[in-house]
């Protein structure tokens, strides 16, 4: 049984609103939220499984919580995640996770910061006429956390969200990763003002800086990075080379002080940096070659710009599809009001906390059923939550 006291939980949920009213509160707020976390985190991906697994271990949730008026219904938990306010709980949950003891004070200072969007495809409903849901992330790459999220509201995109999802959180000393989508002078502003660093994706969506970039990176190579004149141009280059499961892959990372004849240099605050990405993938006898480019406004030092640039690929990997294989975020239709975007909280938080459990030596999907299993592994794992 768990050794801890209603009261730390409370704590945590103190600046969260119950949206019931008075009459139709049979069941605690707390004890309500407990069991969706619980039941998240013990492989539950829909209300009805909530319940189910609830009323399995009604006697290990009665050694922590109240339960006045015993297991809830999943109608009840569907109608207070339906109405609770998704915007407070991701806050809630997010600082939570913040505060965690996954992530210490040199993960805050030399911190790279993925930020990328997902969409849940099967969230939409017709009837209603509501688009599926999209949800902008910033995703801790070293603790493998979400430090916070927004959600992309209908006839806007990812970029206007960015900045008011970051001003969520501390980026200050932070290295942000974003894609080209939102490789953006404004974002670049933004995070240069609250003293981060960014390493942008380059693509066609600035054709004439991708153009100099591109042209740069190809003479220079073509000269030995030597100039007309005989002096050496300066540049760092680093590559690695993985062989997994079959596959060979092997990256070039060149990168090079950024020229100031660059197409709309003087807009990019701080621009140190550009860098040019050359991946080789053999599988089998198939050999496929990708280039890539990124602006930055770090300093010229190659491992720092290849771990930033290989880190951001994470939260393709590490979050967005844990979350499709792991937890079946793809075909979840739980849609009701707020009750998909809260689930897709309960989802993000859930993945955290499996994540820094580094005992058990399986993966996410595996780690959901040993917590329903194992009473004595659920129970390590409710403890990190009021610790």
């Amino acid at each position: 049984m768990l050794a801890f006291e209603p009261t730390q939980l409370a704590q945590r949920f103190q600046h969260l609103r119950d949206p019931r009213i008075d009459r139709t509160r049979r069941h605690e707020f707390i004890d309500l939220l407990m069991i969706a976390i619980c039941g998240v985190l013990c492989g539950a991906d829909s209300f009805v499984e909530m319940e189910r697994f609830a009323r399995s271990h009604s006697d290990w949730f009665a050694s922590f919580l109240r339960l006045p008026a015993g297991i809830p219904s999943h109608d009840t938990l569907a109608r207070l995640f339906a109405r609770l306010d998704p915007v407070a709980l991701a806050n809630t949950l997010n600082e939570w996770v913040r505060t965690s003891p996954a992530r210490s004070a040199a993960d805050e200072q030399s911190e790279i910061i993925a930020v990328d969007g997902k969409c849940l495809r099967a969230s939409f409903d017709r009837a209603s006429g509501n688009r599926a849901l999209h949800l902008i992330s910033a995703w801790s790459t070293r603790s493998n956390l979400v430090l916070a999220q927004q959600r992309i509201e209908d006839k806007s995109n990812e970029i206007t969200a960015v900045a008011p999802m970051l001003d969520q959180i501390d980026i200050a000393g932070a290295t942000v990763t974003l894609d080209a989508l939102n490789t953006q002078k404004d974002i670049a502003h933004y995070l240069r003002e609250r003293q981060a660093h960014y390493v942008l994706a380059l693509k066609l969506n600035h054709p004439r800086l991708l153009t100099d970039v591109t042209k740069f990176f190809d003479q220079a190579a073509q000269r030995g990075f030597w100039t007309d004149a005989g002096e050496r141009l300066p540049h760092g280059s680093l590559s690695t080379r993985n062989n997994d499961h079959g596959r060979l892959e092997t990256r070039i990372y060149t990168c090079a002080p950024a020229p100031t004849w660059l197409d709309g240099f003087d807009e990019w605050p701080d621009l140190n940096t550009i860098v040019r990405v050359e991946r080789t993938r053999q599988i089998g006898p198939n050999i496929s070659t990708e280039t890539s480019h990124y602006l930055s406004s770090l300093p010229l030092a190659p491992a720092k710009l290849a771990r930033a640039i290989r880190s951001h690929w994470s939260i393709e990997n590490s979050l967005h599809w844990v979350l499709d294989i792991a937890f079946d975020e793809d075909r979840s239709r739980i849609r009701k009001q707020h009750a998909g975007h809260n689930m897709a909280t309960l989802r993000r938080f859930t993945l955290g906390i499996l994540k820094a459990e580094k005992t058990a030596k399986v993966g996410i999907n595996a780690r959901r059923k040993m917590a329903g299993w194992d009473e004595n592994y659920r129970a390590k794992l409710v403890m990190t939550l009021c610790n």
